[in-house]
């Protein structure tokens, strides 16, 4: 016997083809008054895509979910927690509020960086010196991460 659309998490991931598989229970769920969040299009590795590739996905994303629900999304989760520099500022000029892609901090939520730090890239075919260097400081971008490692305790 499945549970009760009342009984399932107040918000919910899918990645955006994924609602033309399982268009009832997502119904279910947004009529039931759940947020669905955004998860990719096609679960694919942000990482291994160019930026404007994210952009483009990011923003179909958006459009099949918000026809879908009849209002936009407000969260993302990357898929498979592949992630990029572009994301957080991807996100925010979307207007998304929350993500829950990182690990920065274990149980607290905070405001994801804003990805304007530099470092250098560990690169294993160059000495250790030329890529020891100090991360420039973290600025908080408008984007809440909710971390991964985050549960919610009745």
């Amino acid at each position: 016997m499945s549970p009760s659309p009342s009984s399932w998490p107040k918000s919910e991931t899918a990645v955006s083809w994924y609602k033309d598989l399982s268009i009832f229970r997502h119904q279910l769920t947004a009529f039931a008054g759940h947020e669905i969040g955004l998860h990719g299009y096609t679960h694919e590795f942000i990482s291994q895509l160019s930026a404007k590739q994210q952009q483009d996905v990011l923003t179909k994303s958006i459009s099949v979910l918000t026809d879908f629900c009849g209002k936009k999304p407000l969260g993302y989760t990357a898929p498979s927690w592949s992630t990029s520099k572009e994301l957080i500022p991807q996100l925010e000029a979307e207007g998304i509020l929350y993500d829950h892609s990182f690990m920065h901090h274990d149980l607290q939520p905070y405001f994801a960086p804003d990805s304007s730090e530099t470092w250098i890239e560990t690169n294993h075919a160059k000495s250790a010196d030329a890529w020891m260097k100090p991360m420039t400081a973290l600025r908080p971008s408008k984007v809440v991460e909710i971390p991964s490692n985050w549960h919610l305790v009745r």
